[in-house]
C-alpha cells in the first residue's frame, strides 16, 4: 500500500482551482475529530470538509437541527489536525436564510474559528447569500442537488436532475452560483452525465458526492470510506475498510479479557519497588 506524499504547504483555494484547470482530481473527505482530521492528512487528503455532523455523530435523521455553536464545536477539534488541506465548513440550516448580514455574519465566525471557506446550500434568493459572503471576501461554496437542508422541498433523500427540466434548473442554479461568486459547488446525487456536462462548461470546482466521475472533485463520508457507522446507507458510499466489525471484535475480546481475569497483566500495570511496599503495609498496619 502506498503511502501520501508528506507535503506540509498549506494548501488553497487557488490550488484547488489550478488542480481542476490541470485536470487533476481533487480527493474530499470529512472529519468532525481531532483525531480523523489527523488520518484525512497522513493520508494526503486535499480538501476537508466540516460542520455540524448531526447524523454522522449524533445518529440524527436529518441535519436540520444544527447550530452555529454545533458548527463552530466541531470546527474547533479539528484545527490542531490539520496541517495542508484547504478546510471547508457549511453554514447550518437557519444561520444564512434569515438576510445577507447574518450569512455574512456566521460565515466570518466560521472564518475566524479556522474555516477556509464556508458552504451554502441551494440557489435562488441563497445567490444573494453567496454573493454577500464572496463581496464581504470571504470564500464561499454552494450545494446543489439532493440537499439536506431542503429535503421535504425536494421529495427526501434522492437523486436530482433525472429529468430534463430538473436537470436544466440544476445547471442554471449551478451558473448563477457561479455568478454571484461562488468558487465550488458540491454536487449531490446528481446523476453522472449532467455533473459531467456541468464541470465541463462552467468555471467552478464540482465537488462529487454520488455525482460520477466527470466531478473535479470526489467526496465521501470518512466514516463511510472506513465502514464505521451502520446506520446510513448510501448507494454511492464506496466502503474501504470495516472498522466497525475490528472495532466491535476489538472490544469483545478486552471484556472477555476481563472478564477471564486475563487483562490487565503486570505489563499493562505500574511497579512499586519491593522495600517500598513494605514500608507501605507497614505503615497501614
Amino acid at each position: 500500500m502506498q503511502q501520501a506524499n508528506k507535503v506540509e504547504k498549506k494548501l488553497t483555494i487557488h490550488d484547488l482551482k489550478s488542480m481542476k484547470a490541470e485536470g487533476e482530481k481533487i480527493s474530499a473527505t470529512t472529519a468532525f475529530d481531532f483525531n480523523m482530521a489527523c488520518i484525512a492528512e497522513e493520508a494526503g487528503i486535499e480538501l476537508i470538509v466540516t460542520g455540524a455532523a448531526m447524523m454522522v455523530m449524533a445518529g440524527r435523521k436529518n441535519t436540520l437541527s444544527a447550530e452555529m455553536h454545533d458548527t463552530i464545536f466541531h470546527l474547533k477539534l479539528i484545527q490542531n489536525g490539520i496541517k495542508r488541506a484547504v478546510v471547508q465548513c457549511g453554514l447550518p440550516f437557519g444561520s444564512y436564510q434569515v438576510s445577507n448580514e447574518k450569512a455574512v455574519e456566521n460565515a466570518v465566525k466560521l472564518i475566524k474559528e479556522g474555516a477556509d471557506s464556508v458552504k451554502l446550500e441551494g440557489a435562488g434568493i441563497i445567490a444573494d447569500r453567496v454573493n454577500a459572503i464572496h463581496s464581504a471576501g470571504i470564500p464561499v461554496a454552494s450545494h446543489l442537488g439532493m440537499t439536506p437542508h431542503y429535503l421535504s422541498k425536494i421529495g427526501g433523500f434522492r437523486s436530482v436532475g433525472r429529468t430534463a427540466k430538473e436537470a436544466v434548473e440544476i445547471y442554471n442554479d449551478a451558473k448563477l452560483l457561479q455568478d454571484a461568486g461562488a468558487w465550488s459547488i458540491e454536487l449531490e446525487c446528481v446523476p453522472f452525465k449532467v455533473a459531467e456536462v456541468i464541470s465541463r462548461k462552467l468555471n467552478l470546482v464540482t465537488i462529487g458526492i454520488g455525482s460520477g466521475a466527470g466531478c473535479d472533485a470526489q467526496l465521501l463520508i470518512s466514516h463511510d470510506i472506513i465502514g464505521m457507522q451502520k446506520a446510513l446507507k448510501t448507494k454511492f458510499a464506496k466502503k474501504y475498510a470495516d472498522v466497525w466489525k475490528i472495532s466491535v471484535d476489538a472490544i469483545i475480546q478486552y471484556r472477555q479479557e476481563v472478564k477471564q481475569k486475563n487483562f490487565p497483566t503486570e505489563q499493562y500495570s505500574f511497579s512499586i519497588e519491593e522495600d517500598q511496599f513494605q514500608k507501605f503495609l507497614d505503615i497501614i498496619g
